[in-house]
């Protein structure tokens, strides 16, 4: 850095804080919103949409404002060890663009949430395009001429490992992910969290767009026999593939008037994976452990997607290489800090 002249004042000279223009990830969050409120005023669901879309923002920002007071209460906790007065005085909590970046954080993952699901669960509207035998395909050219799920059809013998990915895939992932927000928010501070988020913003609206490029259900709605010896001994998968099942034949036989509770069926890529793989490439920013926690559980939820039916194998794959081709678009370049 070059040397900075003298202040006149006689006292060393301060640095101007930098202009913050708009984020990456409000920019996604924003636009994919606007697109949303396009496909509201010209689509074929519009009364019933604008009851679905407010339902969907509200939940979203009462979520946001929850994790927005647990993001708050970790930064202020891992100083905690040092007194209440000097965590409050040497945390980013009296900062004013610690705020400012919780609540465009908070604001711009809303909009592009509800976005998300609801384009998702309107996909078949937008692209009915069938793209699942061409994925059967390619997993039977990674299965040795046989689907994975097929290879893996002896573990129907063994209940208790279905159980257990049961548990994994259809009840603690929500978790994971959450978890994950919590974390990379608290741990990452300036420049890094914000990098964090614009890769976590271009994940689930880059896997959008895929999804409505490359619409596919996945096996377990089109070949059901395959996977039902598994999915017996997965009551809460159960559950959630049958409402799937409901909310998209409604919307394919044009039946909107139902409250959407799990938004549509979209097999590639995988982002259940995807999002693994990016929690797993930015926790070596936060430590060994949870780099190790997340790649132990993508490699889980890899399996269990599987496992379910829910996806092919090639989804998951597709998934992480999404997942690390966003981390290589917002990671800082390489030999350069970013400013925190």
């Amino acid at each position: 850095m070059p040397p900075q002249p003298p202040d006149p004042s006689g006292g060393p000279r301060r640095e101007r804080p930098r202009k913050r223009g708009i984020y990456l990830f409000e920019w996604v969050g924003a636009g994919s919103f606007l697109l949303l409120a396009l496909f509201l005023v010209l689509g074929p669901v519009r009364p019933q949409f604008y009851v679905v879309t407010f339902g969907s923002l509200w939940l979203y920002l009462r979520l946001a404002a929850l994790t927005a007071v647990l993001m708050a209460a970790g930064v202020l906790g891992r100083r905690l060890g040092r007194g209440w007065r000097r965590a409050l005085r040497e945390s980013e909590l009296g900062r004013p663009r610690f705020w400012s970046d919780l609540g465009r954080i908070a604001l711009a993952m809303s909009l592009l949430g509800t976005a998300h699901l609801l384009f998702k669960l309107y996909l078949p509207l937008l692209n009915p395009a069938n793209y699942d035998p061409a994925l059967a395909s390619i997993d039977r050219v990674l299965g040795f001429g046989a689907l994975p799920v097929e290879r893996l059809a002896f573990l129907s013998g063994a209940p208790a490992v279905l159980r257990f990915f049961d548990f994994v895939y259809s009840g603690l992932y929500f978790l994971l992910v959450w978890g994950g927000v919590l974390l990379f928010f608290v741990a990452l501070e300036g420049e890094w969290r914000i990098r964090f988020f614009n890769g976590f913003a271009l994940l689930w609206q880059g896997g959008l767009l895929v999804y409505f490029l490359f619409p596919a259900w996945g096996p377990v709605f089109v070949w059901p026999d395959l996977v039902e010896p598994l999915v017996s001994h997965m009551p809460a998968t159960v559950r959630l593939q049958s409402a799937l099942v409901m909310e998209t034949l409604a919307v394919t036989q044009g039946r909107f008037n139902f409250t959407a509770q799990y938004f549509g069926l979209a097999a590639f890529p995988s982002l259940h994976v995807g999002i693994m793989v990016l929690y797993a490439l930015w926790a070596r920013r936060v430590g060994r452990f949870w780099t190790g926690w997340f790649a132990c559980f993508g490699g889980l939820i890899l399996i269990g997607s599987v496992l379910t039916g829910y996806h092919y194998l090639v989804d998951g794959l597709a998934g992480a290489a999404l997942a690390w081709g966003c981390y290589r678009i917002c990671r800082p370049v390489s030999g350069k800090e970013p400013k925190v």
